[in-house]
């Protein structure tokens, strides 16, 4: 008869599950998700705080083709192309920004980060980050707007001053040519 003592197992058990609830409050403070792929299959294995950002539940996403299928269309093809191209070699990471559609319909901006960890014969896995960035891209689309109409305004501005030059100079002409005749008598 063997004896094993399980203190160290117990003990082990406890720290990882601090360690990954620890993870998990990060990823949900920073609106961020964790996700990994295995291919050819395409299963797909995630934390539930990108479903949860989304308003979906977790068992509505088993492949990665479940997510694939709201992504917004103009975003589907450059997010299809980032991945093959990292799956490829033509890409040290796939690094892609999208959108995808909530539960609600509206969509939202994600920003994708992942690599392959593992590649083998039969498989390849690749494992990244979600992060929620709607806000940030909103901030951007309004500071590009801000930008814009200031530099609209700039060339109005321009425009005015370079006239108001010309309505200024040609009276002031007239009365220079005047005074100078006025000297003359003198």
């Amino acid at each position: 008869i063997t004896f094993v003592d399980i203190n160290l197992l117990k003990k082990t058990r406890h720290e990882l599950s601090a360690a990954e609830l620890r993870l998990n409050s990060a990823l949900e403070a920073g609106n961020m998700a964790w996700w990994e792929i295995v291919l050819p299959a395409g299963n797909i294995t995630f934390n539930q705080n990108k479903t949860r950002m989304l308003g979906y539940q977790m068992h509505d996403f088993s492949r990665f083709s479940d997510f694939m299928e709201i992504v917004h269309p103009g975003d589907y093809e450059n997010t299809m192309n980032a991945f093959q191209e990292h799956l490829l070699g033509k890409r040290d990471k796939y690094d892609v920004v999208y959108r995808i559609r909530n539960k609600k319909g509206g969509y939202q901006w994600f920003r994708d980060i992942g690599k392959i960890v593992l590649k083998s014969h039969d498989k390849t896995v690749v494992a990244g980050i979600s992060t929620e960035i709607t806000q940030m891209k909103r901030t951007e689309l309004q500071l590009r707007d801000a930008k814009q109409k200031a530099e609209t305004a700039n060339i109005y501005k321009n425009q005015f001053l370079a006239n108001m030059s010309h309505e200024i100079r040609t009276p002031m002409n007239g009365l220079v040519g005047f005074s100078s005749l006025l000297r003359k008598d003198d």
